[in-house]
């Protein structure tokens, strides 16, 4: 097997939706500034993506990065190039064949708020923008401190746009503009939350978020994965025969001669002969299914129904056999041979069209299939109508 991954950058716009309206967009300035990753405070979140950009999965915590300068991550705190291996990524999400999407989002958690450390939605204004949190995991004092330091980091970068996130999570995010802590009688604080659209329609009372600024721009790769397999990789061996697999010691190591299918349509016993008829008219693998106990097959069926089928069944195939059997003893010879190549031919007809639990009851011996008149291969089936029957049938 071998596996050529080809590496392309993606837009993340075309992924995810996370950015300004055009016309507010045009409003920034760029500062200019390269941002810094801080390693106690700040967090890389992955996602990965199928080849139709729906999400697949997610780590709010993701840690496979390095640095560029060694192989482990620096011994200082805060970093401003880091390095993501996409392919490695890919891998270990699943994706072996075909293409998919990794996106990696640089964010900083705030009001002590995180994947595993949830605010939910209380209140919901009526046009959607304003939304009132809460949280039972949360304390209020770390509400209180982290609404008043994430609104000073607004209000001390005034001069351009600064943007905070709800995410939610199913991965998607939502931008908010404004917050305010608000204490209350109520044992629970609240946070109002000012977003710049309104809330989708897909969240509502109750669900769960936490808040967010991005250190830096998302990044987005297309990863594409083609394995081709050998041809000794396709090929499974096979295992040789278990002769001791055979609970009858007689059985045991027995091996039968080739045989073809004439060969083994050859046989003067018709019960052989409808048999042989059965299992090559099966063309499917057959299950290996304890038919001694109802509750291994019977599930949306009736365990009495199937059994009065079978009944019915055993009763055409009497009937016919009875048929042929007088046929047979009768002094005249006039058509005899057509009428019973017709009353056999319904016979197999019937037996052909048995299923698994038929089959076990007609071909195999023992207190829970049907009767026998005989101990040895092939059974003779017990007459409906006989005591050995009406017993077991109840």
């Amino acid at each position: 097997m071998s596996t050529i991954v080809t590496i392309s950058e993606a837009e993340v716009n075309s992924l995810i939706e996370v950015d300004l309206d055009q016309i507010d967009s045009s409003l920034i300035v760029n500062t200019g500034e390269e941002a810094e990753f801080d390693t106690t405070q700040d967090t890389i979140e992955l996602f990965s993506l199928d080849s139709n950009k729906n999400i697949t999965a997610t780590n709010y915590n993701y840690v496979n990065w390095r640095t560029n300068n060694d192989s482990s991550k620096g011994s200082t705190t805060a970093l401003s190039n880091i390095e993501l291996n996409p392919e490695e990524d890919g891998s270990n999400l699943g994706l072996y064949n075909g293409f998919g999407y990794i996106i990696y989002q640089f964010v900083n958690n705030k009001l002590s708020s995180n994947s595993q450390n949830v605010l939910y939605i209380d209140t919901i204004s009526s046009d959607r923008t304003e939304l009132i949190l809460k949280s039972n995991t949360i304390s209020g004092i770390e509400l209180q401190n982290g609404t008043q330091l994430l609104r000073t980091e607004i209000q001390q970068n005034e001069d351009y746009f600064k943007e905070f996130y709800i995410a939610f999570e199913d991965g998607n995010k939502e931008i908010a503009t404004n917050i305010q802590y608000e204490e209350t009688n109520e044992t629970s604080p609240r946070v109002l939350i000012k977003l710049y659209r309104p809330l989708p329609d897909e969240y509502d009372i109750k669900s769960t978020l936490w808040i967010q600024t991005l250190k830096a721009d998302p990044v987005a790769y297309r990863v594409d994965f083609e394995t081709t397999f050998d041809e000794e990789t396709l090929l499974t061996p096979l295992r040789s025969p278990n002769f001791d697999a055979f609970k009858n010691t007689e059985e045991r190591g027995k091996v039968t001669i080739y045989k073809s299918y004439n060969d083994l349509k050859q046989t003067n016993l018709t019960s052989s002969l409808s048999q042989i008829d059965y299992l090559l008219n099966k063309n499917q693998a057959q299950l290996s299914t304890d038919y001694t106990s109802f509750s291994n097959f019977v599930h949306f069926s009736s365990a009495k129904k199937r059994l009065e089928n079978f009944y019915y069944k055993a009763s055409q195939i009497e009937s016919y056999q009875n048929l042929i059997d007088n046929l047979l003893t009768s002094p005249s010879t006039n058509y005899r041979s057509g009428s019973v190549q017709i009353y056999q031919n319904s016979i197999d007809t019937i037996i052909k069209e048995f299923d698994e639990y038929d089959y076990f009851l007609y071909y195999d011996s023992g207190s829970k299939s049907w009767p026998k008149t005989n101990s040895t291969r092939p059974y003779t089936l017990a007459s409906t109508g006989s005591a050995a029957v009406t017993t077991w049938y109840g």
